[in-house]
């Protein structure tokens, strides 16, 4: 079953305030999807989010 993260981190004692990096392979939904909760806020609000930077600059010039 997918969009169990959240849960299946809290069930593993994880703390997302405590996850302080998260690396994003492509700007898939399946993939991004997972950094905001249901209510827009952050998922893991201390986290820096990292892509690589031939992804950022495809999907920043042709997902206009």
């Amino acid at each position: 079953m997918s969009g169990q993260l959240l849960t299946n981190l809290a069930a593993a004692g994880i703390d997302t305030q405590a996850i302080d990096a998260v690396l994003i392979s492509h700007y898939h939904g399946d993939h991004i999807n997972g950094l905001l909760r249901a209510d827009g806020t952050l998922a893991f609000p201390n986290a820096e989010i990292l892509v690589p930077a031939r992804e950022h600059a495809y999907c920043s010039t042709t997902a206009r």
